[in-house]
């Protein structure tokens, strides 16, 4: 995916427009979706995950492009005894989506107190500015949340990296792993959050 080699804030309208090197500008608004750490299970082994994108919606063509994703543990990030990193965490992450997109708003959907704990974590972070604001979407079931990514597929409507995580748990899903994967989750958080909070067209 192309990233932007530029960009400006349209304050009053709530988007970003970005500039790239090898196609014409665009207007977009960025939303992120966030699968706090939970326990996996995939492939006959346990594991602990989390996972976090964040993405631009063409406000003239309503397609929304992931831009940006990673997996995660931790938010600050841990070292080990040789004083490497460990375990990274997603504070130069959330401030390089900030810095390269202006982009701070993120939707989560999971348990309520395991979903504090990260929060806390994010806002009490001395490393993380901006804070990013974090808002709760609810569903009645997973599966209505997740025909609402197979809707944004079927239409063309979403573009993402291939060969990334999110790619290759798309085609486990695809593939029938009825495990919910962080990726996939947060996925389904992501495009709820949109069709729940649509973009509204504002003046300048």
């Amino acid at each position: 995916m192309q990233k932007p080699n530029n960009r400006h804030a349209n304050l009053k309208r709530g988007t970003s427009t970005l500039y790239f090197k090898d196609k014409n500008p665009a207007e977009y608004r960025m939303r992120g979706g966030v699968c706090f750490p939970m326990m996996i299970h995939s492939g006959g082994r346990t594991d602990i995950q989390g996972f976090i994108l964040m993405s631009g919606q063409n406000i003239k063509t309503k397609q929304v492009v992931i831009f940006e994703q990673r997996d995660f543990v931790v938010v600050e990030p841990i070292l080990g005894d040789n004083q490497l990193i460990e375990f990274p965490g997603i504070e130069t992450w959330l401030n390089m989506c900030f810095s390269r997109y202006f982009a701070r708003q993120f939707f989560w959907n999971q348990d309520f107190e395991l979903a504090k704990k990260y929060r806390l974590e994010i806002i009490r972070s001395q490393m993380i500015e901006p804070k990013p604001r974090m808002m709760e979407i609810l569903w009645t079931d997973e599966k209505e949340a997740m025909s609402v990514i197979w809707k944004y597929i079927k239409l063309g409507m979403i573009a993402w990296d291939a060969g990334s995580i999110l790619d290759r748990a798309l085609e486990q899903v695809k593939n029938d792993d009825k495990d919910m994967l962080p990726a996939v989750y947060a996925l389904a958080v992501l495009l709820s959050g949109i069709e729940r909070f649509p973009y509204k067209e504002r003046p300048e």
